[in-house]
């Protein structure tokens, strides 16, 4: 994907070291929203805790809130 883009910007003829550093950050932001995407799958929307031998419940996942501030 990275290299894509990096074609696309060559093949408009825009160039510039600043263009591959926003390229850098769009990756990173990616690679995250895809890491909690699959972490919401494979845990779900609520997550099981345990604070004690008999104290437990369910919370939100927070890779759902942390996903939105990604996307």
């Amino acid at each position: 994907m990275k290299r894509d883009l990096i074609d696309q910007l060559e093949r408009n003829g825009v160039y510039g070291r600043h263009y591959i550093d926003l390229i850098d950050d769009y990756m990173a932001l990616w690679d995250i929203k895809n890491k909690l995407i699959k972490d919401i799958k494979a845990r779900g929307v609520t997550i099981k805790y345990q604070n004690g031998l008999n104290q437990w419940g369910y919370k939100k996942n927070d890779s759902i809130s942390e996903q939105k501030g990604v996307c």
